[in-house]
């Protein structure tokens, strides 16, 4: 779930993008939605494991497939490759996840959204 500020106007964004061509979107966090409409936003629990197809899947909805398919390509770790290859399962704990989420330059906070997304597809 995204949080926006559009002029006055606050709202959320769920599985879709805010156009718009009047007013620049402001996206916000969580806290400073709640602090501005006062309302209480359900939280997201965030899953423990996705498929490896749902994270392909939602790294291609974020444009980062192809840099992540480089790097590994590219990559002398062995395991890692093995991992993207042929894991049936992407926990959140596994040291290959932690490691491409750090060379995607993501933040926890950005790593459990992005096994948030990724589980609905």
């Amino acid at each position: 779930m995204k949080f926006y500020k559009l002029g006055k106007e606050y709202g959320t964004l769920i599985d879709g993008q805010f156009i718009t061509t009047e007013r620049e979107v402001i996206y916000i966090t969580k806290e400073e939605y709640v602090l501005a409409t006062g309302e209480d936003v359900p939280v997201e629990e965030v899953p423990f494991s996705i498929t490896p197809a749902q994270g392909r899947m939602q790294l291609l909805e974020m444009g980062l497939l192809n840099q992540v398919r480089s790097e590994i390509s590219n990559s002398t770790d062995e395991a890692l490759t093995i991992f993207w290859e042929y894991s049936l399962n992407w926990n959140r704990d596994n040291i290959h996840i932690a490691a491409m989420a750090t060379l995607l330059g993501m933040t926890e906070d950005q790593t459990e959204t992005f096994f948030i997304e990724a589980n609905k597809i």
